[in-house]
């Protein structure tokens, strides 16, 4: 179902930036102070008609602490997952505007040795196991409307 064409609202947070991180320094750092202020706009989200909310946080986020600020609310944990050819393609994309464009983006206009960084840390975390509750969905290859509908098929599971 497309959210928008099916007159879903649906808010869309990125906990990363809110809490101002960095995909290269010390995400935790800033990780409870990000999720306390996810709470708050999930909760005006709702209180304008959002039916959902999607949350992108740091990999680093511990699950226990996401319930915390949820804590009567039904939070569902999901990886997307890409082939390791291309983490890197993407991540060099992005680098040049390509992709998805991304509100505050730090890969845009980012040199190659960055984007390295990143699709080495990204390719580290593909081995990390699932966490408890924790679904991985290999999106490779895969549109934004395919993702938002596994997504929200692994939510409904």
């Amino acid at each position: 179902m497309d959210a928008w064409g099916g007159e879903r609202r649906t808010g869309f947070i990125d906990a990363a930036q809110l809490g101002f991180l960095q995909n290269l320094a010390g995400a935790a750092r800033s990780a409870q102070l990000a999720l306390s202020l996810v709470a708050i706009l999930v909760r005006e989200f709702a209180a304008a008609g959002a039916a959902e909310c999607v949350v992108v946080a740091p990999l680093e986020t511990p699950p226990d602490q996401v319930h915390s600020v949820f804590p009567s609310g039904r939070v569902s944990f999901v990886r997307l997952d890409v082939a390791p050819e291309q983490i890197l393609a993407q991540a060099l994309a992005r680098t040049r505007g390509g992709g998805p464009i991304l509100a505050g983006d730090d890969l845009l206009g980012a040199s190659r040795e960055t984007a390295e960084a990143v699709a080495a840390t990204a390719a580290e975390q593909r081995s990390w196991p699932p966490r408890q509750g924790e679904q991985v969905l290999d999106v490779s290859g895969s549109g934004p409307g395919q993702v938002a509908e596994q997504i929200r098929a692994a939510a409904r599971s």
